[in-house]
């Protein structure tokens, strides 16, 4: 297979034969960050920063793989999976990362854990067309991991729930595991412990480990930019920036059509009035803040 030097970006038998149907003999690249104006992409000599020209649909986005002619992306390929999110408060959405295997819906036991916010991260991830994993991380600081992991079980039913605590290395081979020859996405809150979760699959300092708040143990966006590793034990990872809510997009959709089940309806119209709620609580606390009244 040609391009054998992107094998370890996931470059497989399916993404070369849709390079084939593009005309005027493209080289592929998979994109490892957007930064606006330009992607970073692998190419089959390495990194390569590709300017982008005219605008084009679909617009590419991290975990892509996009057809290349003289140095400038002119196809996105078709993807297999696009995980997205819709934005609060306005009739839009906000696309994470393309082309996922795996999503680690990652929530710390050192604050309250909210079956609803995994829930909300295992429709996303679900409706991605990615399969998604729950990972409770900072075991260590608690004592109620093994329950609450019985909990979170019992309300996802069939799927995978991994306790985590990486700074003592426990839960981190069953991560390697289901992230091997995989593309993996990291679904959570700022100060959930994905950082951590990125340097351990990595055995490399590639992300910023930021401090909690004692009082409530959030954490800041030590994430800025979404960008595509390769892990060293085969597979690639996406980190992103800490996600405060999450808006649900497809089921959405699925809602206007009239096609969605009696039993999933029930469960979105209860996420969606937690994320309206979330959305309202987010403004009034921005009306009140003391950097928008000296605004003022």
């Amino acid at each position: 297979m040609p391009f054998d030097s992107l094998t370890a970006f996931g470059w497989n038998a399916r993404w070369a034969d849709l390079l084939r149907d593009v005309p005027g003999h493209p080289v592929p690249g998979r994109v490892v960050r957007h930064d606006g104006v330009a992607l970073v992409v692998a190419g089959p000599n390495g990194i390569v920063v590709a300017p982008l020209g005219a605008r084009f649909e679909p617009e590419p986005t991290v975990g892509d793989w996009v057809a290349m002619l003289d140095g400038r992306p002119v196809v996105v390929l078709e993807r297999s999976s696009l995980l997205r999110r819709r934005v609060e408060g306005r009739d839009s959405q906000q696309v994470l990362a393309a082309n996922v295997d795996v999503v680690f819906v990652v929530c710390g036991l050192d604050r309250p854990v909210k079956t609803s916010r995994i829930q909300r991260g295992v429709t996303l991830a679900s409706d991605a067309g990615a399969q998604p994993v729950i990972v409770l991380t900072k075991a260590a600081r608690a004592t109620n991991g093994p329950r609450v992991a019985d909990r979170v079980g019992a309300a996802n039913p069939g799927l995978a729930v991994i306790v985590t605590s990486v700074r003592e290395g426990v839960g981190v081979e069953e991560l390697r595991a289901m992230a091997r020859d995989k593309t993996v996405a990291l679904l959570g809150e700022s100060g959930a412990g994905k950082s951590s979760i990125v340097n351990a699959l990595l055995d490399k300092e590639a992300a910023a480990v930021g401090a909690v708040r004692p009082s409530d143990h959030k954490g800041r966006h030590t994430t800025t930019a979404r960008f595509l590793h390769v892990l060293p034990g085969g597979g690639t990872l996406i980190d992103s920036p800490g996600i405060r809510s999450i808006g649900l997009s497809g089921d959405a959709e699925a809602v206007a059509e009239r096609t969605l089940a009696p039993e999933r309806l029930q469960a979105w119209r209860a996420l969606d009035q937690e994320t309206e709620m979330n959305a309202q609580r987010d403004l009034a606390a921005s009306r009140h803040s003391p950097r928008r009244r000296r605004r003022r």
